[in-house]
């Protein structure tokens, strides 16, 4: 509705093109031609005394505005001296590792110098700045022990080693080691607790942990799988794991067809966690380098190299998981037609190997060309390494000694002088598929296999590599 004159209010309309004389306080608009210079409307809008409570209200809005802007201004100052603080704290903090559960002594230097000489041999004396307890003392708590390190990578060093706890002397037994903050040891306490907590919930069969890298933990879900005939607690891998370390010249590896990761991420994760430093894994149909099961199995001071299948990557794939400190370099290979494979030349502790990971798919045929590329793939590894390693499923009945295909893979084994370890069967339903196979020179030691139930049966094999070949 269009205003009116304030002059004929009761009959003349203000149009939009009309010239008028409008109030900035009130509401009253006048025409020129309606008032003269000495009009008493004239006097009334310059000096309108009509309730100025609407101008007072925008002042103080443009007063609490100025006001807010202010405090906004302050805000991001004390943020941004904030987070300079906290990146200055997390500087200082991170060649710092807390020790838990260690007894309280006067010698508390030497004991922590004995744990960390067990994780890492050459560390000394000067690479331990200090080391403090914390809180007040008291004879119903035993404080954490908070210790100073020369520097970051001393710290590495040793979290990359610290499965190693499993192993020391009885007296440590227990103790734990860490390098989280206090805050974000309670984050992660809060993702566990729960973690649990939808665990005791759970109805239908699911298993929830905590995975992910530090402060970006987040609570996976896996499906329960029934390892039917497994050892308890993987006593197989404890066995040879305990061996290998009070040996420090042997390694452990794994080989393992897992007919997809999907959902078996929680095992994977807890047999690598039971002390294998290498666990080749095939039939992985994990579809993606970046697939969620495959990050979720991989636990803190490992990493992994993958092969996927290109026209098919929901199927087939090979996975190697090996610790971290191990120096490695990935070998290009050519394109496969007739099985899949990885090549890795790793060097642990000055010696040096290469790891030809190895999966030929069961429903093809076994064909010439399958001998001819796999001729072609040793011929172009064995001359970067006199130790060469095979792992993997080959598909093919090496049982059956008088079998043509059987006959031709011997005969290329003999040919790179390599040796074949497995001789007995390596799946439920019978057949020696799976094989190990060497160098002459490349020994290994103490294989060992158990029958696991992952959706169908299949082998774990372990073994030491020989002391005399290859050191940690």
């Amino acid at each position: 509705m269009s205003p009116k004159c304030a002059k004929f209010l009761g009959s003349t309309n203000v149009k939009d093109k009309d010239s008028v004389l409008r109030c900035s306080r009130c509401d009253i608009v006048v025409h020129v031609k309606c008032i003269s210079t000495n009009d008493s409307l004239l006097d009334a809008l310059k000096n309108c005394s009509v309730d100025a409570s609407r101008q007072d209200i925008l002042d103080k809005i443009d007063s609490n505005k100025n006001e807010m802007i202010t405090r906004l201004e302050k805000l991001d100052e004390v943020n941004t001296q904030k987070v300079l603080t906290e990146v200055n704290e997390m500087k200082d903090r991170e060649s710092n590792l807390m020790v838990f559960r260690l007894v309280e002594s006067d010698n508390d230097r030497t004991d922590v110098m004995k744990i960390l000489q067990h994780l890492v041999e050459d560390i000394s004396e000067k690479d331990v700045l200090r080391t403090t307890r914390l809180g007040k003392k008291s004879d119903d708590v035993v404080r954490p022990l908070l210790i100073k390190l020369e520097n970051a990578k001393i710290k590495n060093s040793i979290m990359r080693n610290v499965y190693n706890m499993k192993t020391i002397a009885d007296k440590f037994a227990g103790v734990g080691l860490s390098d989280l903050t206090k805050e974000q040891r309670q984050e992660y306490k809060t993702f566990v607790e729960k973690a649990k907590s939808m665990q005791s919930d759970d109805k239908e069969n699911f298993l929830y942990r905590v995975r992910g890298p530090v402060g970006r933990w987040k609570i996976i879900q896996f499906k329960k799988i029934h390892l039917n005939n497994c050892l308890s607690k993987n006593k197989v891998i404890k066995d040879l794991a305990t061996d290998a370390t009070k040996n420090k010249c042997n390694i452990l590896l794994g080989l393992l067809n897992i007919r997809s990761v999907n959902s078996k991420s929680d095992i994977i994760y807890e047999l690598i966690q039971e002390g294998l430093d290498i666990f080749v894994l095939v039939e992985t149909w994990h579809g993606s380098t970046d697939n969620i099961s495959v990050k979720s199995s991989i636990p803190s001071g490992y990493r992994y190299v993958d092969f996927l299948r290109l026209n098919d990557p929901r199927h087939g794939g090979i996975i190697v998981v090996f610790r971290s400190n191990f120096i490695y370099k990935l070998i290009e290979l050519p394109v496969l037609t007739t099985f899949e494979a990885v090549a890795i030349k790793m060097v642990v502790n000055n010696k040096d190997f290469v790891l030809l990971a190895l999966y030929r798919p069961g429903s093809a045929q076994v064909s010439s060309t399958f001998f001819d590329e796999l001729i072609f793939v040793l011929e172009n590894i064995i001359i970067l390494s006199l130790n060469v390693m095979l792992v993997g499923d080959f598909n093919i009945h090496v049982e059956i000694n008088k079998d043509r295909h059987t006959v031709n893979l011997i005969e290329v084994f003999e040919m790179f002088q390599l040796t074949n370890y497995i001789n007995e069967s390596t799946h439920v339903l019978g057949g020696t598929l799976d094989l190990v196979v060497t160098s002459h020179n490349f020994e290994i030691t103490n294989i060992r296999s158990q029958q696991c139930r992952v959706e169908a049966q299949y082998i774990y094999i372990f073994e030491h590599l020989g002391t005399n070949t290859i050191s940690i």
